[in-house]
This record gives C-alpha cells, structure tokens and sequence, in this order.
C-alpha cells in the first residue's frame, strides 16, 4: 500500500508534468492550456450527468427495497472519475474519462469484485453485488425487504 501511495502521490505527478510539457514543446503552450481547460469543463460536465444517472437508479433501487449495491460503486467510481478529471493531466484525464463511460465502469466493477473477493480471503464481495437479497417471510419476493416486519421483530 506505501508503494502505491508513493506512485500516486510522487510518481504520478511528475509524469503528468513531462506529458504536459511534451504536449506543450508540440503544440504550444496556450493550445495546451487550452486542452487541459477543456477536458476539467467536459469532464465536470460528464460527471455530473453520470452522477445524476447513478443517483436516480439509487433512489429507484430503494424505493423498490433493493440493495443500492451496484449503484454505490457507480457512484464511488464517478466521483473519483470526476476529481480525476480536473486535474491537471493527460493520464488522470483518460482514467476519469474511462470511469464516466457506463461500459467502462462495469469493466472496472468487475476487477474490483474480484479484488474485494481476494481480499477477503474468499469470502463473498457482497456489498459490491446486485444479487444480495434479503427476504422477511417464506414465499415473499427476495427483491423487496418490508422494513416494517424488522422493526416489529425487534420490539
């Protein structure tokens, strides 16, 4: 973990600075400027309607008594998308664009289930799954949690 704190923290940015430079010997600096300016404006822009996407499929998910498990991730995944985006920079621009497009971040989804299920020695990624289904009687739809049957159990 130290390691990849340092690539991301020290590694990274001087990277960026070369590929940006590089750019700007190419181009010009106020094309480069421009760019960099361009992807943060389209990037927030992105972000906020892919968040506003993954927000309504939340609230739906809820509102039926479905677990929100793969809309959290969306939308863990387009908020860090959406920061990496207006950083300065041409790799942290392509990553944050990736994490924005739905066939992408389903791709991403995938590695991080597999991640989660390693690091949990085997265990099941439940909170990163959609077929996690809780179920209050016999017979009842396992998509839907009556939250009144658990609070009277309680009581």
């Amino acid at each position: 973990m130290p390691g990849i704190i340092f690539l991301l923290f020290v590694v990274l940015p001087f990277v960026e600075l070369a590929l940006l430079l590089r750019i700007g010997s190419e181009i010009g600096a106020p094309m480069t400027i421009a760019i960099v300016v361009a992807t943060g404006i389209v990037g927030g822009y992105l972000a906020k309607q892919q968040g506003l996407s993954v927000f309504r499929k939340f609230q739906v998910k809820l509102a039926t008594g479905r677990l929100p498990g793969d809309e959290l991730v969306d939308g863990i995944i387009v908020l860090v998308s959406g920061a990496l985006l207006v950083t300065p920079g041409v790799i942290t621009d392509v990553i944050g664009f990736l994490g924005l497009l739905p066939p992408s971040r389903a791709i991403l989804k995938s590695l991080l289930r597999k991640r989660m299920t390693l690091a949990g020695s085997g265990r099941s990624s439940a909170p990163f799954s959609s077929t996690v289904r809780f179920t209050t009687q016999t017979g009842a739809d396992p998509e839907k949690v009556d939250i009144t049957e658990i609070v009277d159990r309680r009581d």
